[in-house]
């Protein structure tokens, strides 16, 4: 089978990631995949999988970017002739969506997120014959705010490479390069873009209250987008408040799972909690959703950035502490966390919905 994978980009980002391990794995079954994007990081990666790739720039809602991403777009469903459209955003659904049916191509899409509605997005989205949804929180706003039929979803899941995100993983390497030391380490890893930038910001906000109860702690925030600068900017002013680099911003990597792997503690939500539960980090949610959805409401920690879990070492007498007034500081690091997060299953079911 042929498949299009149509998406904004190839940059971090729980989609983008979802895209990427699907395609890889589509290709190692036999299947022929194209991705069409606006290109990232991810690029490389994908071809070197022997998916190959089409560039057109589906990220953006210009009508002068739409119109060359739909003449793209049409020229290359009309030379590669896909069994399938797959689309992953709203832009590039929209755009498949006003091609798939004229040139006779089934149209499936996923929805990975829940996002702002108006009355112009709405116009601008269609999510085809079948559509995918992560989570249940998910199907439910599809049918809440779009109105698609039950039917017409299906529920799939984040799945992980565990393998490539697994206890084995070294994060030395990481821990070289940012000169992290031994001391204790937050990671968090998202998309940086204006809505997706909550916890990055509540990470950065929270350094100095970190730093006074938990002496050398260092937080690695990874990611790109939108807000990026913003937050590189509000960083820096942090960092020269407190007289050395707590807080580190390295932008978009490739090497995830060791970064990952360099924390003692992930903080963050969706597929990126996953990756980190699969890697055996502890993890922290600061926002009502977690891996698999919506949160009730004391499983949150969203609005107490000042509470974040970190775990002792061995050697010491409790499992975690709250990084609040008069909490134990973080030991040394020098063996696995003993509070741990259930690993997802191994196997390619944990790779293909």
């Amino acid at each position: 089978m042929k498949i299009l994978m149509a998406t904004m980009q190839l940059d971090i980002g729980g989609a983008e990631t979802h895209i990427i391990e699907l395609s890889k794995q589509l290709a190692v079954l036999g299947h022929e995949v194209v991705i069409i994007s606006n290109g990232g990081v991810y690029v490389e990666e994908i071809e070197r999988a022997g998916v190959r790739h089409v560039s057109a720039p589906m990220h953006r809602r210009s009508v002068g970017d739409m119109m060359r991403a739909r003449a793209i777009l049409k020229e290359t469903i009309r030379r590669e002739r896909p069994d399938v459209i797959h689309a992953h955003a709203r832009i590039p659904a929209f755009l498949c969506g006003t091609l798939a049916k004229r040139m006779g191509v089934p149209f499936v899409t996923s929805c990975h997120g829940v996002y702002a509605v108006s009355g112009v997005l709405k116009l601008l989205s269609n999510w085809g014959q079948r559509t995918l949804a992560v989570s249940d929180d998910i199907s439910d706003y599809l049918v809440e705010q779009y109105g698609v039929s039950p039917a017409q979803i299906t529920m799939t899941i984040n799945g992980i490479d565990t393998e490539k995100f697994s206890p084995n993983v070294s994060g030395e390497k990481v821990r070289r390069e940012f000169s992290l030391g031994n001391g204790p380490v937050v990671c968090h890893v998202s998309r940086l873009d204006q809505e997706t930038k909550t916890a990055a910001l509540q990470l950065i906000e929270t350094a100095p209250r970190l730093c006074d109860t938990v002496p050398g702690v260092r937080l690695l925030i990874v990611g790109g987008g939108t807000a990026f600068e913003e937050l590189k900017k509000l960083a820096h002013e942090t960092n020269e408040k407190l007289g050395f680099p707590c807080i580190i911003l390295p932008g978009p990597r490739t090497d995830i799972n060791e970064l990952v792997a360099a924390g003692d503690l992930f903080v963050g939500v969706s597929r990126a909690a996953l990756e980190a539960m699969a890697a055996e980090r502890t993890h922290r949610s600061l926002r009502r959703t977690g891996p698999h959805g919506a949160l009730p409401p004391r499983a949150s920690g969203a609005g107490h950035g000042d509470q974040l879990l970190l775990p002792h070492r061995p050697g010491g007498h409790t499992r975690s502490a709250a990084c609040r007034r008069g909490a134990r500081p973080f030991p040394q690091r020098g063996g696995a966390a003993d509070s741990r997060q259930s690993r997802p299953r191994r196997g390619a079911g944990a790779l293909l919905p």
